[in-house]
């Protein structure tokens, strides 16, 4: 009788409370993590954006010294242009400006939002700014 107690009671494996508490303490753990993960792939995705932001107003640069004041009237003073694709850039956007670009391709926000390309001439020069709908510029700045 004595030995069979003892086999009874040697069984190995976890019981249900060891279980839950694991399932507990997992679930915490993800509850964590999701907003952590969230929040990098928000900054990830805004840091590209100004990047892209900033290629642009080189590009809009490159071509302004590439030729003269004049070749800016794809954009008017003090009001935007607003590209939404790659597509829409290529149908309002010159050649020579898109060809600026490597592989002259347009960069697109990570988001999907628009640019909005501003031109102003300043007594300093020539004011070319770039902005996100969602992100603003390089700097985080809406217009």
């Amino acid at each position: 009788m004595r030995e069979r107690k003892t086999a009874l009671h040697s069984k190995k494996g976890f019981t249900l409370v060891e279980l839950m508490i694991v399932v507990v303490i997992m679930g915490i753990l993800v509850a964590v993590a999701i907003p952590v993960y969230n929040s990098v792939t928000s900054n990830t995705k805004a840091t590209a954006c100004h990047s892209n932001c900033e290629i642009i107003e080189k590009a809009a640069t490159q071509y302004l010294v590439n030729g003269d004041l004049e070749r800016v009237d794809f954009v008017k003073k003090n009001s935007p242009l607003v590209i939404s694709s790659p597509e829409v850039a290529k149908e309002k956007l010159p050649p020579e400006f898109l060809a600026c670009f490597q592989d002259g391709a347009f960069p697109e926000c990570p988001s999907n939002e628009t640019y909005s390309i501003y031109y102003d001439e300043k007594s300093d020069g020539v004011s070319i700014k770039v902005y996100c709908s969602e992100h603003g510029d390089m700097h985080g700045k809406n217009p």
